[in-house]
């Protein structure tokens, strides 16, 4: 029906899902979505953790203070079942906690 533009493409729609890999949308978005449900999982802490990252199957969460970290600790497989059951292809490890400086909201 419409006319070959390039290499195989045959409309914009085959143009987006490679744009979108390129230009890391798509990791920003499922950076998003882990943020996201880490604080509904550990919606008890939300004002004392903050996602920091995946790296390589761990999840990275920043915490205000060790007091609080002493309490993830004892909570640690809990969450960390939990992410697996919420996103069971990312393969998660283990979960991190560390002391940090946490985004004040209208840093966002």
């Amino acid at each position: 029906m419409g006319k070959k533009f390039t290499k195989g493409i045959s409309s914009l729609g085959d143009l987006i899902p490679d744009f979108m890999a390129k230009t890391g949308i798509n990791r920003t978005r499922r950076q998003d979505d882990v943020a996201e449900k880490w604080l509904e999982i550990a919606a008890d802490f939300r004002e004392n953790t903050a996602y920091d990252g995946l790296r390589r199957g761990v999840l990275e969460i920043l915490v205000s203070d060790a007091l609080v970290i002493q309490e993830l600790m004892f909570r640690k497989k809990e969450f960390l079942e939990k992410m697996r059951e919420a996103y069971p292809k990312a393969k998660f490890q283990d979960i991190r906690f560390r002391v940090g400086r946490l985004r004040e909201e209208s840093e966002s």
